[in-house]
């Protein structure tokens, strides 16, 4: 996870340059102004905030704003 904040991190500071973002989840095609707001949201999930859901065996769905992150369940049990 640290790797993918990094990487999200590196994209964001590009977003001025950038003029479409070619992510083949979710929205496969979006803006450069999602970035930062992905960014945010990541922060956001890693720090507790936002929904989350079981999503299968050990799966849990994290919702935030409009971004969903598919991650391992949280060790204590979802209800």
């Amino acid at each position: 996870m640290d790797a993918y904040v990094a990487s999200a991190k590196k994209l964001a500071a590009l977003a001025p340059q950038v003029k479409l973002v070619l992510g083949a989840h979710n929205i496969p095609v979006a803006q450069a102004d999602v970035l930062p707001k992905l960014v945010d949201a990541i922060q956001a999930v890693r720090s507790g905030k936002g929904e989350v859901k079981a999503a299968g065996a050990g799966k849990a769905m994290h919702t935030f704003q409009d971004f969903k992150f598919l991650l391992a369940a949280p060790s204590k049990g979802l209800d």
